[in-house]
């Protein structure tokens, strides 16, 4: 091995969990959400203390939308929309992992089943 690169990577906080994971492999699928390294850091003090475990809630960086668990303990986010006047509304957040193409075909399913007006992009 060379000096410059490391022989083992020995994280100190759960990685997969500070980076989130998305995918299939060996037919299972896995979806796990990111989470704020603080609250990582504080889990695996807990866990090296013997303390008993606490549930964690994701987080995004930079991400201004609300993130809120039902009662399954399944998470579901919402984005941040604005509503400008009269039938305008502003959207400035769409929720965790949602395109805006895909985002932008749903609008417009909407308006074409008539659930909606139409729509302008800025």
């Amino acid at each position: 091995a060379s000096e410059i690169e490391p022989v083992v990577m020995a994280p100190i906080i759960p990685m997969l969990l500070a980076n989130g994971a998305h995918g299939v492999g060996t037919a299972f699928s896995c979806n796990v959400a990111c989470y704020r390294p603080e609250d990582l850091i504080a889990a695996t003090r807990r866990a090296l203390d013997g303390q008993p475990w606490q549930p964690l809630s994701p987080w995004y960086h930079k991400f201004k939308g609300e993130i809120q668990s039902d009662a399954r303990g399944t998470f579901h986010s919402s984005g941040v929309a604005e509503h400008v006047n009269g039938k305008t509304w502003r959207i400035t957040e769409l929720p965790v992992k949602v395109w805006r193409d895909k985002y932008k075909g749903t609008l417009c399913s909407m308006v074409e089943d008539g659930k909606i007006e139409g729509f302008h992009e800025l």
